[in-house]
C-alpha cells in the first residue's frame, strides 16, 4: 500500500510538477466540459450539424442516382429509391430531422395538437405562381420562401417510424408519368407518409395506372382530377382506400386555373387500416436496382473467324431451340447472356452497349408473357442517345407488347416489333437517334409449331446506318388498317388498297442534299377525336412534298385517337402516343412540343404542322430558301407557311416574303435558340391559346418572323367565332406548285429589308385619300388604283399614337385583309403593313411610324377615326 502511494505521488510530480497543479489541471478540465455541454454541442446545433452531414450525404446519392442508370442497392437494406431520370426535377432536399411534437409547433392549427397527435398543413398552387405548402410538425418543408416547388406533383416523403423527412421531390406529369408511376411503387417504402400537392397543372398526363397507384396511399379522390384542377393529400402506402386525408377542387366554368385549396388539422399515425403493397418480381428487381453486369465464359470473338476493327463490335445472338434449350448473347468476345447468367429467360433479354467503349453496360430481362410491362417501356425510354441496343427473345415475348413498347422499338429502328406474334423468335439491333430502320433485324415466324430459332454471329456498327423502309409494308399495313377500321373511304377502296404510299421523288438534284430535308416535321393532329378524313388529307399532302425524308415525320397522337397513329403508321411516319386524358388541344400542343425537342435533342430548328392543316406541295422548298436568312439573322426566330391576311385579292405575289411581329401558327418553322430563351418552361404563360389566337403576342420584343405573301399552309373551315369565321372561313390563296421562287431572300435580314422597303416607299405612287371616307364608313374601296401589275402604292394614315389602330383596322377591312372589331390588325411591321394587290405592292403608313417620312408634301392622308365608345 506504501509502495503504490509512493508511486502515486511520483506521477504527480512527474507528469504535474506537484499536487496542487494536477489539482488545478482536473478543475479545469471539468469547467470546459461544462462549457461544451452547455453552450457548444447543444441539441439545435448537434441537429444542425447532423443535418448537414446528412444533406451533403443525399446530394452525392442524387449525383450518384443520375450518373448511374440504376444502382445497385445493398442487400439487407429495404427497398431503394429509383432511378432519377432527367425528366425528375430533384428539389432541395430537407435536412433530415427528428420531429418530435411540442405543443408549440401549430402549423398554422388555432390549438395545438393533443399528445400523440401532429399537427400538418398542405396547400395547392393557384395557377402557376401561387406556390404550394407542406407543413408537418411545425417544419414548412415545402413553402414559398424555400421557392422549392414546380409545376406538378409536389411530394414529401416522412418516415412513420422515425419522422423524418425521407424525400422532397416535384414529379412534372405534364411532360410524362412514367417516372413518378415508377417511384409511387419502388421508391417510397411501405408505411411511409406522403404528402403530395399541386401546382400549376398535374392531370395532362396522369395515366389511369398511375392514379390506381395514388389509390393505394389511401386516396379515393385522384379520379376527380382534370386539366387545372387542384389537389392535395396526406396518404400512407398500404392505407386502405378512402382513408387519406386529401381535398379535390375543379377548376371553374371560365377559369384559367383552379383556385387553391387546403386541408388543416391534426393527425394520427398509422392514418388507418395498413396492408403491404405487394411487389411482382420485375417490380423487385427494379426496386433493388441493377447489378453489375455478370460477365459468363469468354469467347473469342463471339465465334467470329475475322476481327471485327476498330468501328465494330463482335455479337452473337440465340433465341434457343424452343423453350428447352436457353438464349444466349455474346457481346464483345463475353456472354452476358446465358443459362443462369443475369436472369436470362422468357420473354425480351435487353443489353444497351456504349458505342465509345464496346461495352455493356446495362442488362434488363422483361418476362413479357405474364408480367407488367410499365418497366421494359421505362427501359426503353431512358435509353441515351446513340447508345447501341442488342435484343433478343426467348420462349414466348408478344403477349403484352402493347403499343407504347412498340413505338420505343421502332423509334429505335425497328421494321418488325408490331408483327411480333405468339412465340414468334426475334433478334434485333437498334440505336437511339437512328435515320431509317435498322438492317440489323430477323423474325422467325412460329406458325403452328414452334419457330426455327435464330443463330446469328455477326459484327455490329458502332453506328447503325439506317435502311429505306420497304414500301411493299405499307401495302400490308394498309390492308390491316382497312380491315380494323372498317373504312369505307376512297382511301380503302380496292383499287387502291394494294397501292403503295409513295413520297414525290425531288426533281431538283441540287438540293438532295439541303438542311431543310433533315429538320423534323412535327405533325399534333387532334387530341380528343382523330377527324380521320382530315387527318388523312394531310398526311397525303406531306407525300406530295418533293424529297420529304419520311424518317423525319413524327406524329403526336393522344389514347383517344388511336386510329390517328395506326394511319400515320400506314404512311411510314413515326409517331409517339401522349399518354393524356382527354384535354383541350392547346395542352396537347404545348406537350407535344416539349416532347419533340426532348426527341431530337441536336436539331436546331423544327417544323411543325397543327391539325387539319394542309402543307403547298411547295413548303420545304419555301423553307429551305428561307432558311440561310432564318440561320444568320439573330432577330428572326422562324418561319410561318401561313399568311393571316393571305385572302383572295390580298395575296397575288408567290415571289414575296414579309417579316411581322406576330406569330400565326399553323404550320412553322421554329428556331430551337429562340425557343429556349423565350418558350422553354414558359408555354403555359406564352402560349395556353391556340396558335392562331395571339401566341407571343406583344411579347416577341425585336423578334419577328417571315411571312409569305401567298401562304404554303391552309386550314378548312372551322366553324365558332367570329375570330375562327374571320381566319378560316374567307376564300385564301394558297400556293399549289412544286418549287417556291423567292426574289432576294438577302434583303430579309434586318437591315437589308429596312433599305428594301425605302426604296420602295421612295418610289411609290401615294394614292389620293379624297374618296377615303367611302373606305372608312364600310361603303366600298374609296381609293383609284391603276389596273397595273408590279407597283408600289402606299396609303397614309393620322394616328394618335404608335398604339393607335384605330383607322389602320378600317383600311385593313377596306382591302379584305383581317379585320375582328376591336382585335389588333395583324401582320405588322414596326406599324407598317404591307400586303399585295393585284400584284402590286400596297403599304398602309401611320402618321406615328418612321416611314411616314416618305408622303409627299402635296399628300393629304386618311384622317384619324376617332373610335366609338
Amino acid at each position: 500500500m506504501v509502495f503504490c502511494v509512493k508511486l502515486y505521488r511520483r506521477c504527480i510530480v512527474r507528469h504535474f510538477g506537484g499536487t496542487k497543479n494536477c489539482i488545478t489541471f482536473f478543475f479545469a478540465l471539468l469547467v470546459t466540459f461544462y462549457l461544451m455541454d452547455h453552450y457548444i454541442f447543444n441539441q439545435q446545433n448537434l441537429l444542425a450539424y447532423q443535418g448537414k452531414r446528412a444533406k451533403k450525404s443525399e446530394e452525392i446519392n442524387v449525383r450518384q442516382a443520375i450518373n448511374k442508370p440504376e444502382p445497385q442497392a445493398p442487400a439487407e437494406e429495404p427497398i431503394q429509391r429509383p432511378v432519377v431520370p432527367e425528366v425528375i426535377k430533384p428539389v432541395e432536399l430537407q435536412t433530415p430531422k427528428p420531429v418530435k411534437e411540442t405543443r408549440s409547433r401549430k402549423c398554422g392549427t388555432t390549438t395545438a395538437c393533443p399528445d400523440g397527435k401532429y399537427t400538418y398543413y398542405v396547400k395547392s398552387g393557384a395557377g402557376r405562381d401561387g406556390v404550394p405548402t407542406v407543413c408537418f410538425n411545425g417544419y414548412n418543408i415545402i413553402s414559398p420562401e424555400k421557392k422549392n416547388a414546380e409545376r406538378g406533383f409536389n411530394l414529401v416523403v416522412i418516415n412513420d417510424k422515425t419522422l423524418t423527412i425521407e424525400d422532397v421531390r416535384t414529379f412534372d406529369v405534364y411532360v410524362g408519368d412514367a417516372v413518378f408511376q415508377r417511384y409511387l411503387k419502388l421508391g417510397i417504402q411501405d408505411g411511409h407518409l406522403v404528402f403530395l400537392t399541386t401546382l400549376d397543372e398535374a392531370s395532362y398526363n396522369l395515366r389511369n395506372e398511375t392514379r390506381s397507384l395514388i389509390k393505394l396511399f389511401g386516396s379515393s379522390s385522384i379520379d376527380k382530377l382534370k386539366f387545372r384542377d387542384n389537389f392535395v393529400m396526406i396518404g400512407q402506402k398500404g392505407l386502405t382506400t378512402g382513408n387519406a386525408i386529401e381535398k379535390h377542387l375543379a377548376r371553374g366554368q371560365g377559369q384559367d386555373f383552379g383556385e387553391s385549396v387546403e386541408i388543416n388539422g391534426c393527425l394520427t399515425i398509422p392514418l388507418g387500416k395498413l396492408e403491404k403493397v405487394p411487389l411482382n418480381p420485375e417490380d423487385q428487381k427494379a426496386a433493388v436496382g441493377e447489378e453489375k453486369v455478370k460477365v459468363g465464359e469468354a469467347q473469342e470473338n463471339c465465334g467470329i473467324v475475322t476481327e471485327c476493327g476498330t468501328s465494330a463490335f463482335s455479337v452473337q445472338m440465340y433465341t434457343g431451340h424452343e423453350n428447352k434449350d436457353m438464349l444466349k448473347l455474346c457481346v464483345n468476345g463475353k456472354y452476358v447472356f446465358a443459362q443462369g447468367l443475369n436472369d436470362a429467360g422468357r420473354g425480351l433479354n435487353i443489353a444497351v452497349v456504349n458505342p465509345s467503349t464496346k461495352e455493356v453496360y446495362r442488362i434488363g430481362h422483361f418476362d413479357t408473357f405474364e408480367s407488367d410491362t410499365s418497366n421494359l417501356e421505362l427501359f426503353l425510354e431512358i435509353i441515351s442517345e446513340t447508345d447501341i441496343v442488342l435484343v433478343v427473345s426467348h420462349d414466348e415475348a408478344s403477349t403484352n407488347i402493347n403499343l407504347n413498347i412498340q413505338r420505343e422499338f421502332q423509334l429505335l429502328g425497328s421494321r418488325f416489333i408490331s408483327k411480333l406474334s405468339f412465340r414468334d423468335a426475334w433478334i434485333f439491333v437498334g440505336q437511339r437517334g437512328i435515320v431509317g430502320k435498322s438492317p440489323i433485324e430477323e423474325i422467325s415466324f412460329a406458325g403452328s409449331n414452334w419457330p426455327k430459332p435464330i443463330d446469328k454471329k455477326l459484327c455490329v456498327p458502332t453506328v447503325l446506318k439506317g435502311i429505306k423502309t420497304n414500301t411493299s409494308m405499307s401495302n400490308s399495313k394498309r390492308q390491316l388498317f382497312c380491315r380494323k377500321f372498317r373504312d369505307n373511304s376512297d382511301f380503302c377502296a380496292d383499287s387502291k388498297i394494294d397501292m403503295p404510299l409513295l413520297h414525290t421523288v425531288l426533281k431538283d438534284k441540287g438540293m438532295a442534299s439541303n438542311e431543310i430535308f433533315k429538320v423534323p416535321i412535327i405533325v399534333i393532329p387532334a387530341s380528343v377525336d382523330c377527324h380521320y378524313n382530315d387527318f388523312r388529307l394531310q398526311l397525303e399532302a406531306l407525300l406530295l412534298i418533293p424529297g420529304l425524308n419520311q424518317s423525319t415525320v413524327m406524329v403526336f397522337y393522344t389514347e383517344t385517337s388511336l386510329e390517328c397513329g395506326e394511319l400515320a403508321d400506314v404512311f411510314n411516319f413515326r409517331t409517339i402516343k401522349m399518354n393524356t386524358i382527354a384535354a383541350p388541344y392547346e395542352a396537347h400542343m404545348i406537350m407535344a412540343l416539349e416532347k419533340a425537342w426532348q426527341f431530337f435533342p441536336s436539331a436546331e430548328y423544327l417544323i411543325v404542322l397543327e391539325e387539319n392543316v394542309i402543307p403547298s406541295p411547295d413548303i420545304l422548298s419555301f423553307f429551305a430558301q428561307c432558311f440561310p436568312v432564318l440561320k444568320l439573322d439573330e432577330t428572326l426566330i422562324g418561319v410561318t407557311a401561313w399568311n393571316e391576311n393571305g385572302y383572295d385579292g390580298a395575296s397575288s405575289r408567290h415571289d414575296l416574303v414579309y417579316r411581322t411581329e406576330s406569330f400565326p401558327g399553323l404550320g412553322f418553322m421554329l428556331k430551337k435558340l429562340f425557343y429556349n430563351e423565350s418558350m422553354n418552361g414558359k408555354l403555359t404563360e406564352c402560349c395556353v391559346s391556340r396558335s392562331w389566337n395571339g401566341w407571343l403576342q406583344g411579347k416577341l420584343g425585336d423578334k419577328e418572323m417571315l411571312v409569305p405573301d401567298v401562304s404554303r399552309a391552309f386550314r378548312k373551315s372551322l366553324p365558332g367565332s367570329e375570330l375562327t369565321e374571320e381566319l378560316f372561313g374567307r376564300r385564301r390563296i394558297t400556293s399549289l406548285e412544286d418549287v417556291a421562287k423567292i426574289s432576294d431572300v438577302s434583303r430579309l435580314t434586318k437591315s437589308g429589308y429596312e433599305d428594301e422597303l425605302n426604296k420602295l416607299m421612295e418610289s411609290s405612287t401615294a394614292l389620293d385619300a379624297k374618296d377615303s371616307s367611302i373606305c372608312l364608313k364600310g361603303s366600298g374601296l374609296g381609293f383609284t388604283i391603276p389596273e397595273t401589275e408590279g407597283k408600289v402604292y402606299s396609303i397614309y394614315f393620322e394616328q394618335s399614337d404608335a398604339k393607335d389602330e384605330s383607322t389602320l383596322s378600317l383600311l385593313a377591312k377596306c382591302f379584305q385583309l383581317y379585320y375582328v372589331q376591336n382585335q389588333p390588325v395583324r401582320g405588322i411591321h414596326r406599324g407598317l403593313l404591307r400586303f399585295s394587290y393585284k400584284k402590286n405592292i400596297m403599304f398602309l403608313i401611320g402618321s406615328a411610324t418612321e416611314y411616314y417620312k416618305h408622303k409627299p408634301s402635296n399628300n393629304q392622308p386618311v384622317p384619324r377615326i376617332v373610335p366609338a365608345r
